[in-house]
């Protein structure tokens, strides 16, 4: 097969646009489907191409995966296992993924973390209904589309009766969110997507990997002794990320029970999910925990944790620990096996690590609160650049439209960063292109701002002439600082003002954390405002950084000028009031 890299434009009835990410398995591009939508194709690497076994377990799994229906999970479209280059079709997900997202603005709270939590384990029954375990469920393969978490990334996913595709005693997953029986050499279940579950909600909380970092050996042995670092779990997610995290796999709850106490609602006949009782296919570690599904969703009130309530489990067959005749092997000795089969782990920095919090104390609560009222913040700004712009109409008019352009500027830059991170990832040159490329960003803001000004000024002549007619303005300052103020208005919230808006409340929110903060903001943003807006009543314009507020002592070297700008003037007013009959 040739080499992924050297692949044509098109791959099957897709058009390949760009490589969006990389792994064991292959290379993942976003692609165009005929009807113009974007996909994921991910082309499949030469170890699945060149072994008919492997396309034959893949093709079925693919069939299977296919009845995955659900807003949590992006489904497989379509799949080509028999051609030279094997390719499987998912639905795209823009947006950047729940490691990045942590790595740049910090662990998720609040609401944000309650939807992960949610959405994963409504993702995993899903996924489970269908027959399928996802074998690697991190932080790297979960999606953030407008905060909804969608898991992608079956590359790994297998039917737990097929033939596994790896070697013997390789382990194929990511350390730090394996499970203890798949570092063991079990096969993976439920129960151990629902451990990756636990790890990857404990990171999306903390900010800090569950069971530390280090090499391979460190970290297996911390997991296969169930050292998990959870401090700083909210109170009302830490039993059921504690219980998740469990050694034992019957210990674990199902992912099925974990979407109903969390408050999503059960899937039903759609996906393969018509009872409570065995209706799903039986997968290997789920059965002791799916019975205790509740009938109808509810909410772990915060003050009642942290008692997890204990599922009730049937007597199922629950396989043995160890295989038949293998000895007993100590965590160490395990995680010394399988050391030399992977290379030392190099993980991005995390936050600042919290002092652990005394046994006695009870675990801080992470504010479940988001900043709202922005817009009132916004309306305030706007108040007081259109009155400075009446009370200064020349420094306060080009203060305000620079101001705004700016904004324009941050928040085009940060558009295109996005868009570029969500095709290609993060990448050290980002910021590097985000300086580099920051006065082509300004210019072209400042382009916008001059296309609109055709409108501004026809809203300025027509707030100019209202002011002379309606307001009895005799002086020409006076009309133009009503015209600044209206074109002003114009920029703030006329047409392209969304993006500065949109900037102005996205800064706002990375300032304003609590709600004592928002009140202050909220206070000191109005008491500015209505303090500019007094000024601009009670005092007459100031045509700074001239000396004087007539125009024509603004050019005392052209007196013939200064003379025409007086009939001018006078006969604006004459024409003015004659075409309205005032007296």
């Amino acid at each position: 097969m040739a080499a992924l890299d050297s692949l044509p434009r098109k791959i099957g009835p897709y058009r390949l646009i760009d490589k969006i990410g990389e792994g064991g398995m292959g290379v993942v591009y976003l692609g165009m489907d005929p009807d113009r939508r974007r996909v994921a194709v991910k082309v499949l690497g030469p170890a699945v191409a060149s072994d008919p076994n492997a396309r034959q377990r893949l093709a079925r799994e693919v069939e299977t995966m296919r009845r995955v229906r659900n807003r949590h999970v992006a489904e497989v479209i379509d799949a080509n296992l028999t051609g030279d280059s094997p390719y499987v079709v998912t639905r795209y997900v823009p947006g950047r993924t729940l490691d990045e997202t942590v790595r740049e603005i910090g662990p998720l709270r609040g609401t944000a973390l309650d939807r992960l939590a949610e959405g994963l384990a409504e993702a995993l029954t899903a996924i489970h209904a269908a027959g399928v375990v996802h074998r690697d469920l991190k932080p790297g393969n979960v999606m953030l589309d407008d905060g909804r978490p969608v898991v992608i990334d079956f590359g790994i996913a297998h039917v737990p009766d097929a033939t596994r595709l790896t070697q013997t005693g390789l382990v194929m997953g990511t350390p730090g969110y394996l499970a203890p029986e798949v570092i063991q050499g079990r096969a993976a279940s439920g129960a151990s997507d629902v451990h990756s579950w636990g790890t990857t909600v404990a990171y999306a909380a903390t900010g800090r990997q569950p069971f530390g970092s280090g090499n391979y050996q460190t970290i297996f042995f911390r997991v296969l002794e169930g050292q998990a670092d959870l401090d700083g779990i909210p109170r009302h997610l830490l039993p059921y990320v504690a219980a998740a995290l469990s050694v034992d796999p019957q210990a674990r709850p199902a992912a099925r029970w974990l979407a109903g106490r969390l408050g999503m609602p059960p899937l039903n006949g759609a996906h393969g999910m018509d009872g409570l009782n065995g209706a799903s296919p039986a997968l290997p570690g789920m059965a002791a925990t799916l019975t205790d599904y509740p009938s109808q969703p509810t909410r772990l009130d915060p003050a009642a944790a942290p008692a997890f309530p204990a599922p009730v489990i049937p007597a199922p067959a629950v396989p043995a620990a160890f295989p038949p005749g293998a000895e007993y092997r100590s965590p160490a000795q395990v995680a010394r096996d399988v050391a030399d089969l992977l290379p030392p782990v190099a993980p991005p920095p995390a936050p600042a690590r919290r002092a652990p919090s005394a046994p006695q104390q009870a675990l801080p609560q992470q504010p479940d609160w988001q900043p709202r009222g922005l817009g009132l913040l916004s309306l305030a700004a706007g108040v007081a650049a259109v009155s400075l712009s009446v009370l200064l109409p020349v420094a306060g008019t080009a203060f305000s439209l620079a101001v705004i352009t700016l904004l324009r500027a941050v928040d085009r830059a940060q558009h295109s960063l996005a868009e570029r991170r969500s095709l290609r990832g993060v990448r050290p040159s980002d910021i590097v292109i985000v300086i580099v490329t920051a006065p082509w960003t300004v210019v072209r803001a400042a382009l916008t701002t001059v296309l609109l000004a055709p409108l501004a000024i026809i809203v300025a002549a027509l707030a100019a002439a209202a002011s002379v007619a309606f307001a009895k303005t005799t002086t020409l300052p006076g009309a133009g600082s009503w015209a600044a103020g209206a074109a002003v208005a114009l920029y703030c919230v006329g047409p392209g003002s969304a993006a500065p808006r949109r900037q102005l409340r996205r800064m706002s929110a990375a300032v304003i954390r609590t709600r004592a903060t928002l009140a202050v903001a909220f206070i000191s943003c109005w008491a500015l405002a209505l303090a500019v807006v007094s000024s601009m009543l009670s005092q007459p314009p100031l045509i700074w950084p001239a000396t004087s507020s007539t125009i024509p002592h603004l050019l005392p070297g052209l007196p013939s000028l200064g003379g025409t700008l007086h009939s001018v003037q006078g006969w604006l007013l004459r024409h003015t009031v004659g075409m309205l009959h005032l007296p």
